[in-house]
């Protein structure tokens, strides 16, 4: 090394020991970093040696190439149906869902008009009870008044309050008929619309049926490989082209058995749908004759009450 001094430059000795240790650990460094290297350094690849190709002739592996590239759209043919008729399952399931969320809500509601109607008759009949107490009050009130009446009644001193009690029942009798005559008139347009709906249903189930038929149809018309193996192939390409097997025979018996099996179905939900209807029938049908009998025994039972008070009344008035 060299320094400036007072009157020129002097030599400064290294420190030859501290040199030779930095050279030492240095070398040190590289040794340890070409050990490490040869440390993960990958080894030789062993496979285990295997045939490549060879394995089946030309004719075969041509035969194979043909036999996919034919398959080919029809298996994008049948992915695409399978996608269509996963959405249409997930639609047909919304829709019964939202289905059945408005029949439950019509059932409640029924349920609730069901309840209002039994209260309103509870009140009708309590009501109808006090009436006829405050009249059978009045009635032993004005007892004079009564027998001046029963003299040009023919001896009977209730007939006139009979006939308007009558009247009455006779006119309350006949606004209960319109008012079940209209709601049997609603009831039968509730039951067209449903049945206006199976119907639409069922017609555009059968319209689907029938595009996928003659979808499945034009696909086969399309189709020209009778063969199903390398074999078949080989005779197909050695025989005539009148001896060669007719693929229209097969793909007629295809479309002949997919129709006789889309008829089947249809015929079944057809007779689902009329088991339905008849069963919707019997049950209407039952409903209003418990009903009608229902309000006849409680009419009878009014009035063979409010009698017995009326000869009770006489009873007491002789």
């Amino acid at each position: 090394m060299y320094g400036l001094g007072m009157g020129g430059f002097s030599m400064i000795s290294p420190n030859q020991s501290k040199r030779e240790k930095t050279q030492t650990i240095a070398k040190q460094e590289l040794e340890n970093w070409e050990h490490f290297k040869q440390g993960q350094k990958h080894g030789p690849i062993n496979l285990t040696p295997k045939k490549l190709g060879g394995g089946i002739t030309q004719g075969e592996a041509r035969w194979n190439q043909q036999v996919t590239q034919s398959q080919s759209k029809y298996q994008k043919m049948l992915k695409r149906e399978e996608y269509k008729k996963k959405v249409r399952e997930e639609e047909e399931a919304q829709i019964q869902k939202m289905k059945d969320i408005q029949r439950q809500k019509a059932e409640r509601l029924e349920e609730k008009n069901l309840q209002q109607e039994a209260q309103r008759q509870i009140e009708y009949g309590e009501d109808r009870y006090r009436r006829n107490n405050a009249f059978l009050n009045l009635l032993s009130q004005t007892e004079t008044h009564y027998q001046n009446q029963t003299r040009e009644c023919h001896g009977n001193p209730y007939k006139a309050q009979i006939q308007r009690e009558e009247y009455k029942n006779k006119q309350r009798a006949e606004e209960e008929a319109r008012i079940q005559a209209m709601k049997g008139i609603q009831r039968q347009k509730a039951e067209k619309l449903e049945e206006t709906a199976r119907q639409e249903d069922l017609k555009r189930q059968i319209k689907w049926q029938e595009d996928r038929h003659k979808t499945n149809n034009a696909f086969l018309n399309q189709m020209s490989w009778p063969a199903v193996s390398y074999e078949d192939y080989e005779t197909y390409t050695n025989q005539s082209y009148g001896d060669l097997p007719t693929a229209w025979a097969v793909s007629n018996a295809y479309r002949q058995e997919q129709k006789m099996q889309e008829q089947r179905q249809l015929q079944q939900m057809k007779e689902e749908q009329r088991r339905k209807s008849e069963l919707l029938d019997v049950t209407r049908i039952k409903q209003e004759k418990e009903s009608r009998l229902t309000e006849q025994e409680e009419r009878r039972r009014v009035n063979n009450a409010f009698l017995d008070r009326l000869q009770g009344k006489k009873n007491a008035l002789q």
